[in-house]
This record gives C-alpha cells, structure tokens and sequence, in this order.
C-alpha cells in the first residue's frame, strides 16, 4: 500500500528565524492506495476542537524530517 496523501490540521502559528509568521501542521493521517487500486484513508487520531477540515500535502521521503517547532504557550520544561 503506497501513501498518496499525508491529512494534516493546522494547530496555531509560529515566527520562523527570519521573522515570517507560518503555520504549524499536525499529521493525523495518510490516504493510501490499496493493491487493488483502491483509495483509502487512514486516520491516525482526532484532534481536539477540530472544525472538521484538513488539507492533503504530498508525503515526505525517507530522508526527509520536518523541523521541530515550538509551539507558543508552551514551557520547555514540565512545571513539576
């Protein structure tokens, strides 16, 4: 079964190094095509708070990792 199609949500926003404001994306999911040549969708979790819409974005290759991002409100360290 080959991913056609990572689902991804946008969760918030963050300033990258050089000041722009983007997006953060979540994976929660892959579209697959089957053997049979069928297409199907694979959902991964379920987002808290979700409105119900997602975007389609090309698969990663293997040598490929999205950057780490920082999302805001967040500590780096646990209060405990």
């Amino acid at each position: 079964m080959a991913t056609k199609w990572e689902i991804n949500v946008p969760t918030g926003t963050y300033t990258d190094k050089s000041g722009q404001e983007k997006t953060s994306w979540l994976k929660i999911g892959k579209v697959i095509e089957k053997k049979n040549g069928k297409i199907a969708i694979k959902m991964d979790c379920t987002p808290i708070n979700w409105d119900g819409w997602a975007e389609l974005f090309e698969p990663k290759t293997d040598g490929e990792k999205p950057a780490a991002k920082k999302q805001s409100g967040f500590d780096d360290e646990p209060p405990f």
